[in-house]
């Protein structure tokens, strides 16, 4: 909230200082202003970057949840290697793939 009320009051100070003439006070002024808006730029593309990375990672694990070849595998006897029957593999996985990416990204799982 701060960071925002900061931001907020230097770009009206330099929508303020754009309207005056361009003297050399200003001009050193106009230098600030354009390295603290790259530096907000710079900052707000970090910022998407990681917000897309956790996308794509929450549609990785919603798409491996949403496969319907995840539910059903083949499970063998394991003493005698026949097949018994089909088990679900979301029921194999308990949620530890949504768990795994939920850490990833930094999200608190209960």
């Amino acid at each position: 909230m701060n960071e925002t009320i900061d931001r907020e009051k230097k770009i009206a100070e330099i929508r303020n200082w754009c309207e005056i003439i361009h003297t050399g006070r200003v001009m050193t002024r106009a230098k600030r202003w354009i390295r603290f808006l790259l530096s907000e730029l710079d900052r707000e593309r970090e910022e998407s970057r990681k917000l897309r990375e956790e996308r794509d990672k929450l549609i990785e694990v919603l798409r491996w949840y949403a496969d319907k070849t995840n539910y059903v595998q083949e499970v063998h006897h394991l003493r005698h290697g026949t097949l018994i029957g089909p088990a679900e593999a979301i029921y194999y996985d308990e949620g530890q793939r949504a768990r795994d990416i939920l850490h990833e990204i930094g999200a608190n799982v209960e």
